[in-house]
């Protein structure tokens, strides 16, 4: 990182999880895999993450999370006349590159989230819901 103290977020409006830092638990090689394919001088960064305040998309409980946003977000778009974004583009293995759905109910989950002054966004907390 050549003496930076920072990772600058990606935002791109088709990150699958939305806007930030992304890092493979426990897969080396799929990091590797990632940095070659996307620069001209690729390493891969070794963390330590506390996951104090973390939207957990881990569990089947996941889907009870992002739906009130998605029915949100798309009320929102409709009543503005905006399109709903889509995932696009299959990779040969048939999983989605462009996810621009996925990113925009995500951003729109903690934006949603801010405007009403919540910022922990524990399972805890999100199971109260």
């Amino acid at each position: 990182m050549a003496g930076s103290t920072s990772i600058r977020p990606s935002e791109n409006s088709h990150d699958w999880l939305g806007h930030g830092a992304y890092f493979w638990e426990s897969d080396l090689e799929r990091a590797r895999r990632w940095a070659r394919e996307h620069a001209d001088d690729p390493f891969v960064v070794g963390a330590v993450i506390g996951l104090g305040r973390c939207l957990d998309l881990t569990s089947g409980d996941s889907s009870c999370i992002l739906k009130p946003y998605y029915e949100l977000l798309a009320q929102t778009n409709a009543s503005q006349g905006t399109p709903m974004p889509r995932n696009s583009v299959k990779g040969d293995g048939g999983e989605w590159i462009k996810r621009d759905l996925d990113c925009a109910v995500i951003e729109f989950l903690h934006q949603a989230r801010a405007a009403d002054g919540l910022r922990d966004c524990s399972r805890r907390l999100l199971r109260r819901w």
